[in-house]
């Protein structure tokens, strides 16, 4: 019968240590002042001192307030209550040492409360958590004393008082949540963010986060509804900490840190795992403080089984005291929620430094480009660093803790079972050790599996990549199929090198759940067979020994899985360390800073000149060029000429210091220089954006740059103006307005300095001649300010303008001659002049100010996302993503799953019938074991089928549908779209839906077989415990309604805020030069760490709300558990010892299958956000118009029999983000015979090259187009711009050898010598074979071999030539295919063109009057239409 709970007095017996009253359930009172008020109270006034000094030495950053005099008045008083129990304990015969101790210590830790209260309120923005964390575990002890005081007699009003003490605690704590932002000073309440703020349970419990949780559950949230994450996450000064770690020669802020680093500091930074060593001498507390919880978990953890073998006692123990009871019921509440609030704490922390390393690494990136040649840069690769290799980081900072923690805790698991089983605790040795040696071997492999992976990852995505940047062309030119099946077979290499790492996976999880399986059999054999006889195991012995071995095995199984993920990380992280240990070309930057332009200073005395330069090239008998001299004046006009690869490009990339000289060197004052490529970098953005860039607007100078740009004609024709959207790369502008748009960019700051190459190859005659007069004409703007121009050309007609042209001559010999007597700019007008223009170019250059990125503009919410679906999700994502499978296969996958992890819980169902039918019969042993290996068969073969069928073919029908789609897509789509979200696809999102997504998805199968047995056997431990039923499916009801709707909103905004980033970063090989000619460097790492800083607040916030979502059904645990225990001590008649303990075993597997459970649910739920966005873009994406092509339709099969090309009343538009509908030809209506050679001329932005995209199908148009009597909207698509050789102005660099550019549409592996030899020849007879044969042939690396763009362009023809040859097309459409080759070139090439494409309809854009001279007609363009004018031969002159 139940011992009711009695008074006792106070004795002898309180004046020992205890810790237990003997007869009672209280703790002795000598225990309880040792241990509850002197032990807490020394800690605090330990630490009080330290935090007070680390505090004074800041600012002061609050007010004093209402808030403060409380929190001091409430201190005073619990003063007060001390000093007042101080009086009643010195009292006879109350009287101790011990007594007298403790209430003198807890006065002390009040005044320490007071003064900590102050000095954090006024010099700390976030509530005290020292503070906190006192009263938090003073308020539990002060109540155990206060129970004690008021059980025994004779102890007046201690009782009373220490229920007052209480409740004092309570209040303090409870004020320490209140928030201070209304006292904050100067602007610290807009900077500080909502955590920081938050009290410290707030932060604990994740209640700060509920606010954005109800928002996301009411309505659409954007990146700047999240709250903020203050300046703790600032990445700029986190990545200062780390590179006084990182760098060399840094002198550290501490010396502390002085001690720390000084290992890495000296270090190579070659050396293995120096940046591991630098990231953590970065943080070292933040990684260190993450064991205090990760430890305190552990400590709840392994109270399980003690709670489990005194509940099973308990349930058999008839005279159990309604004080045991609520006892046992109040240690299973502390206990499982002790466990919730400590993993929350402990991988909220783990999170948070992850977030630091993500800030920190790509940061570094950014600073790391500045200082690679264009050369160095390999743009795709630093997109594959950014998403694989920063996620392989993350997981080193989630899973490392762990790994250390599992040792602790299988030496914890090792003591306690000693304590039930005796010596054969030690056989959980054996498994565990055959699967870390297992394992070892695994791990050293899977760092090379996995950098293999993402090489051929990075290989893709870098082909994705440069095919995304030439749709355009890649349409135009019939080489959509090529480039499709190209990047299927680098997707399908990818995943077959993935096999590797699949197989190492298996293997991993074969071993985790044979250590799990094996260990139970092992230990229990050895307890039967060995230590104890079955006869003398008690079934709470058993089940207590079950419940520890779970408990050790389940982090250690996970340690072990996580080991080889580890080395993959590591291997991320060398990859990175790699990337920033590359050899630095620029060493610092090579202009002035703005705070010195913006000084009074004057500018340094202008030098640029070449000191005996050479440039030798590996494997070339001549150099480029040889020990040159040049002196280039300030003021003069300099025209650079010399055949196609002669080394122009070379000695300009010189110049500003891009490219390196074997021998001399460059001297060039430092400051800004406005530079143009041949290839002009435009950014994603307005006309205006990139005109302006970084500089200030002045709307005056703007209109003269315009105008001398000849750009303000075609701004009055845009609808949108100035701020018309140019797109990605500059995709909606022709190649001329391009030009100029680089080239009034590069005016714009009014540098004293310009090198130009080849800008105006792109541009009419007519317009350059116009652009040149007005900037280098004897009026022009650039003369007028003295700018030097440095500029190479291929027409004879600019040479009039320049003071002198550079030569250069076959023999790498360069000569200088002067065109005209140099004029004298030196006189004091002009310097006057120069000194103000660089005072309008300090004004401009200011810092990033207006032209910091737009964040909010970068919010995009996904046009393919419905509202509705972004924040209530898509279910049919599910079967979408099991389609990919195949609906056959996955079934019967399916359910060989569900057996396979049901069968996880039958050995201890099989235990509990075995002690309730023949409890001392042995032979049921092997009934026990054979259900175990039976399980991990059943997980062995799941897995291999799972990971090497369904998965590789999942992977390349979602790389197979998506890159249908983007080739299929309309162009004026993908001109629309931005290329940042579509790398995302293939970069991110393809290695979810390969790698992660497949893994979290199977983990989530089998995690919720198993909760669901869990859940059926912890409900038939005792009558009235089927409650929990109900309230799990309640449960899981409510946070798919409320947790749902947030979490994949943050998620899809984590994606898409990491857009702009990975574009930014992803053009930095074109963009590059520029932005250190320009003097960028400072504004470019600002607008990457605004970007940075942008991305970094969903990705944070994201890992906040499933941290919110892990103590919620942690917490939801510990209220299964209490209900369960509730139910077995106050009804034992509803259940039995081994009902009870296999619940309660259950009980403990249950709460780490939920804990895993959630973590698979939230990682796949992140991961399908790729499902969402990848089926999003294939369903919404609009295609090009379909033609089905009917096998009997002769006519089309041998289309087109002629090349007569009809045009009538053709008008074409094409659409901007800024205007709809702009006009790309209008009311066309014209012939072109067949076999007639056609010119098009006319400036640039006239439509030119929207006659030939209109005729290949690739824009919207109305009217009707006949090619060879065919109406073209009767003609597939792809075979029309098969069956038509068109040559962009820009041409196509396919991703490959020379052989597959010049010949791609021949299969793989199909070339013959014959082949080769025609490739060979048509490159020889164009010029170019001497610049390739010595350097790999046709088996080179086109992207490697550094040719000229003008070179480029000959090998596009070549392509072309050999492609008519095949084909014997009718038609050919060049767009400007020579550009860049110089003039003498070009008129020898001409004659082979001619002959190529002799008795071929040919239409020509062209600039160069000798070419439209040889046409048989000429049109010109005006503003999309044909001119007045349309001369034919023969007989006419064109000029």
């Amino acid at each position: 019968m139940a011992v009711e709970p009695r008074a006792v007095d106070v004795g002898s017996a309180d004046q020992i240590w205890g810790p237990r009253l003997p007869g009672t359930f209280d703790f002795t009172l000598t225990f309880e002042q040792s241990m509850f008020s002197v032990l807490p109270a020394c800690m605090l006034l330990g630490a009080t001192p330290i935090q007070i000094s680390h505090l004074v030495r800041r600012r002061p950053c609050a007010r004093p307030g209402l808030l403060l005099w409380l929190k001091l008045a409430f201190a005073v008083a619990l003063v007060g209550c001390h000093a007042a129990s101080v009086y009643y304990w010195i009292q006879p015969p109350l009287y101790t040492q011990m007594a007298t101790a403790a209430a003198v210590f807890s006065i002390l830790s009040d005044l320490c409360i007071g003064a900590l209260l102050y000095v954090e309120h006024i010099f700390a923005i976030a509530p005290s958590a020292i503070v906190s964390a006192y009263l938090s575990i003073a308020l539990l002890f002060d109540i155990a004393k206060a129970r004690s005081y008021l059980l025994r007699g004779g102890l007046g009003a201690l009782g009373p008082l220490g229920v007052a003490i209480a409740i004092i605690d309570f209040t303090l704590l409870m004020l320490q949540e209140v928030s201070k932002r209304s006292l904050l000073l100067d602007g610290l309440s807009s900077r500080a963010g909502a955590e920081v703020l938050s009290g410290f349970w707030s932060r604990r419990l994740f209640l700060w986060i509920n606010s954005t949780l109800l928002l996301g559950f009411r309505s659409i949230l954007q990146v700047k509804d999240l709250p903020g994450l203050g300046p703790e996450f600032d990445s700029e000064a986190l990545h200062t900490k780390f590179i006084k770690s990182w760098s060399k020669g840094t002198n550290p802020t501490s010396a502390f840190r002085a001690r720390i680093a000084a290992n890495v500091l000296v270090a190579d930074k070659k050396s293995k795992y120096a940046l591991a060593k630098a990231c953590f001498y970065t943080l070292p507390w933040h990684f260190i403080f993450v064991l205090v919880p990760r430890l305190c978990h552990t400590a709840f953890t392994f109270a399980q089984p003690y709670l489990i073998r005194r509940v099973i006692q308990g349930v058999a123990d008839d005279d159990l005291s309604a004080d045991a009871t609520s006892g046992l019921i109040g240690a299973t509440a502390l206990i499982y929620s002790g466990m919730g609030i400590s993993k929350a704490c402990y991988q909220h922390l783990n999170f948070r430094f992850a977030t630091y390393m993500r800030g920190i690494l790509i940061t570094e990136m950014c600073h790391k480009t500045l200082t690679l040649r264009d050369d160095q840069l390999r743009d795709s690769a630093i997109l594959t660093l950014m998403t694989a290799d920063i996620a392989g980081v993350e997981r080193i900072c989630t899973d490392f803790h762990n790994a250390i923690a599992s040792v602790v805790e299988l030496g914890l698991g090792l003591f306690v079972l000693w304590g039930v089983v005796g010596g054969a605790s030690f056989l959980v040795l054996i498994p565990a050790g055959l699967a870390t040696i297992l394992l070892s071997v695994v791990t050293k492999r899977m760092g090379k599996a996995r950098a293999n992976w993402n090489q051929k990852t990075q290989e893709r995505v870098a082909a994705t990549s440069q095919a995304l940047k030439q749709m355009k062309n890649l349409k135009a030119t019939g080489l959509s199929k090529f480039i499709s099946e190209y990047l299927q077979e680098l997707r399908e290499a990818e995943i077959k090198v993935s096999l590797k790492e699949r197989h190492l996976l298996i293997s991993i999880y074969a071993t985790r759940e044979f250590a799990n399986a094996v260990t139970p059999v092992v230990v229990l054999a050895g307890a039967i067979f060995w230590t104890k006889p079955l006869s003398e195991l008690s079934i709470a012995n058993i089940f207590t020994a079950l419940s520890t071995i779970s408990i050790t095995m389940v982090p250690l199984g996970t340690s072990l899985v996580a080991l080889p993920f580890l080395a993959a990380g590591l291997a991320s992280l060398e990859r990175i360390q790699k990337f920033f240990a590359r050899e630095t070309f620029f060493q610092e930057p090579l202009t002035l800073t703005s705070e010195d332009l913006a000084s009074e200073r004057p500018l340094p005395a202008f030098q640029l000149e070449l000191d005996h330069a050479s440039i030798h090239q590996a494997n070339y008998d001549t150099p480029l060029f040889d020990n040159v001299n040049l002196d280039f004046e300030r003021g003069k006009i300099g025209m650079v000429v010399g055949k196609v690869g002669c080394g122009k490009t070379s000695m300009l990339k010189a110049l500003i210091g891009e490219v390196q000289l074997t021998s001399g060197s460059v001297n060039r004052s430092k400051e800004p220089v406005g530079y143009c490529d041949q290839t002009a970098w435009i950014e994603d953005g307005s006309i205006l954006d990139n005109i302006v860039g970084r500089s200030e607007y002045d709307e005056e100078w703007l209109r003269i740059v315009l105008q001398c740009c000849a750009l303000d004609e075609d701004v009055q024709q845009l609808e949108a103006g100035i701020f018309t959207a140019v797109g990605a790369g500059g995709c909606r502008l022709s190649g001329g307005q391009k030009s100029r748009v680089a080239l009034a960019r590069a005016i714009y700051p009014l540098p004293r300095a310009m090198v130009l190459d080849d800008v105006f190859a792109p541009l009419d005659d007519f317009t350059a001649q116009n652009i040149l007069g007005r900037l280098i004409g004897e009026d022009g703007l650039l003369r007028k300010m003295g700018v030097t121009v440095i500029l190479t050309t291929s027409l004879r007609e600019h040479l009039e303008l320049a003071d002198f042209v550079i030569m250069f001559e076959e023999n790498g010999s360069v000569k200088k001659l002067e065109v005209s007597p140099a004029s004298n700019f030196h006189d004091a007008s002009f310097n006057g002049v120069l000194r103000d223009a660089a005072d309008k170019h300090e004004g401009r250059l200011q810092a990033l100010g207006a032209s910091a990125p737009k964040l909010e503009g970068l919010n995009q919410i996904s046009n393919e996302l419905d509202k509705t679906a972004r924040q209530k999700g898509d279910t049919l994502l599910y079967g979408y993503y099991v389609k990919t499978f195949g609906l056959l296969a996955f079934s019967l996958w399916l359910v060989l799953a569900v057996i396979a992890a049901g069968s996880s819980r039958l050995p201890s169902v099989y235990i509990r019938i075995w002690l309730d039918k023949a409890p001392a019969n042995d032979l049921y042993f092997i009934g026990f074991a054979g259900v175990a290996i039976v399980h991990v068969f059943l997980i062995f073969l799941a897995a291999a089928i799972y990971y090497l069928k369904l998965v590789p073919r999942s992977s390349e029908v979602w790389h197979w549908e998506t890159l249908q789609t983007l080739m299929k897509a309309q162009l004026n789509f993908l001109t629309m779209k931005d290329n940042g979200e579509i790398m995302n696809i293939f970069s991110q999102d393809m290695g979810l839906l390969s790698h992660l997504l497949p893994m979290k998805f199977a983990e989530f199968i089998f995690e919720v077989t198993t909760l669901v047995a869990d859940i059926a056997i912890i409900a038939s431990g005792a009558t009235y415990a089927s409650l929990i039923v109900p309230f799990c499916i309640g449960l899981v009801y409510v946070i798919q309604k409320f947790y749902l709707r947030t979490s994949r909103q943050v998620r899809l905004l984590d994606i898409e805020a990491k857009a702009p980033l990975y574009a930014k970063l992803g053009e930095t090989k074109s963009s590059m030069p520029h932005i250190r000619a320009f003097g960028w460097e400072t504004y470019f790492v600002r607008q990457c760490l605004a970007l940075i800083n942008y991305s970094q607040t969903p990705y944070y916030v994201m890992f906040c709300i499933q941290r919110w979502l892990t103590i919620v059904l942690d917490l939801s645990v510990a209220a299964i558990a209490v209900i369960l225990i509730y139910c077995a001590v106050k009804f034992r008649s509803t259940t039995s010892q081994t009902a009870i303990g296999l619940a309660l075993v259950n009980l403990t597997s249950f709460s780490q299958s939920l804990s895993k459970m959630i973590t698979w649910w939230i990682s796949m739920e992140t991961a399908f956000g790729a499902v969402a966005r990848t089926k999003s873009f294939i369903v919404t994406t609009p295609l090009e118009p379909t033609v089905e092509e009917e096998p009997d339709d002769l006519d089309l099969q041998s289309w087109p029999a002629h090349g007569t090309i009809q045009l009538s009343n053709v008008s074409s538009t094409y659409s901007t983000p800024t205007s709809v509908n702009q006009i790309g030809i209008d009311d066309v209506t014209t012939v072109f015979e067949d076999g007639q050679v056609v010119s098009v001329i006319g400036r640039t932005g006239s439509g030119k090259s929207s006659l030939i995209m209109t005729l290949l199908n690739t824009m919207d148009f109305t009217g009707t187009i006949s090619i060879g009597g065919r109406n073209i909207r009767s003609v597939p698509v792809d075979l029309l711009r098969e069956k038509i050789t068109t040559i962009p102005q820009d041409g196509v660099e396919l991703p490959g050898s020379v052989r597959t550019n010049v010949d791609p549409y021949r299969k793989k592996n199909s070339h013959t010598p014959e082949s080769d030899a025609r490739i060979v020849s048509t490159l020889t007879r164009l010029r170019v074979w001497d610049s390739i044969g010595p350097h790999g042939g046709l088996d080179a690396d086109l992207g490697k071999l550094n040719l000229s763009k003008g070179q480029k362009q000959l090998v596009f023809l070549a392509r072309a030539i050999l492609r008519n040859e095949t084909t014997r097309s009718k038609i050919v459409f060049m767009d400007e295919a020579t550009s860049s080759v110089d003039e003498e070139t070009d008129r020898d090439v001409r004659d082979i063109i001619n002959g190529a494409f002799a008795g071929c309809t040919v239409i020509n854009v062209t600039h160069r009057a000798y070419v439209a001279q040889a046409s048989d007609a000429v049109l010109e363009f005006s503003r999309g239409q044909i001119g007045t004018e349309l001369r034919r031969r023969p007989g006419y002159e064109y000029s």
